[in-house]
């Protein structure tokens, strides 16, 4: 869904809500999205708008969050699903947990995070899940176990250099194996420092 009477640097554009809108100006004075933001957003006659997946770079601080928030939220607003959401660091996963339940918290939608010790269920009243890449396995993995299904249509690996470190193969398992319950998912990719994103635009390629 798109509404096209909006300028496409409108967050109103994108289906996102009023309540999620007023958050976004409440919270963190952000109105509207940058000229690359909405740009990213539209490339490919908005394909990525429709599904497909995504890898991007962009320096520290710009504002490489809200295009996936875009996405994330579309998804879970028109497309329901859960999105879940991979940080290296615990400290991320709690900053990020308190920003989005920030901007959700009037607006119907429920984030819990992953990490170390604790639940290892991902449930159906959970729309954004935030966890490390090691969990995020071990949370499938239970899915598997237990013969659920896993809702997850949106994948988002933020911090996406990590896959050239010992973790990269963590992130190739978790990729396929949501893909193995749900083919379409969309998958997001974003870092400050990823030096050659097309290394790994094969996991998003369905197989021929």
């Amino acid at each position: 869904m798109v509404c096209p009477q909006y300028p496409r640097s409108d967050l109103r554009f994108y289906g996102i809500t009023q309540p999620l809108i007023n958050s976004y100006y409440n919270r963190y004075r952000i109105t509207s999205l940058l000229p690359w933001q909405s740009d990213l957003l539209s490339m490919e006659k908005d394909a990525v708008l429709k599904g497909q997946s995504l890898v991007y770079t962009a320096p520290t601080g710009v504002g490489k969050s809200l295009v996936y928030e875009v996405l994330m939220f579309r998804r879970l607003l028109y497309w329901r699903g859960q999105c879940l959401i991979v940080l290296p660091y615990v400290s991320l996963i709690e900053e990020k947990r308190n920003y989005l339940s920030a901007l959700c918290e009037s607006n119907g939608l429920f984030v819990e995070c992953f990490f170390s010790s604790g639940s290892q269920r991902l449930d159906p009243h959970i729309d954004i899940a935030i966890s490390t890449v090691e969990k995020a396995n071990l949370i499938i993995n239970r899915c598997v176990a237990e013969g659920l299904i896993p809702r997850v249509n949106l994948l988002i690996v933020d911090e996406a250099q990590t896959i050239e470190s010992e973790r990269g193969y963590l992130i190739e398992l978790l990729v396929i194996k949501l893909k193995a319950f749900n083919p379409h998912l969309q998958i997001i990719f974003l870092s400050a420092t990823l030096p050659y994103p097309q290394a790994i635009e094969h996991w998003f390629r369905p197989k021929e």
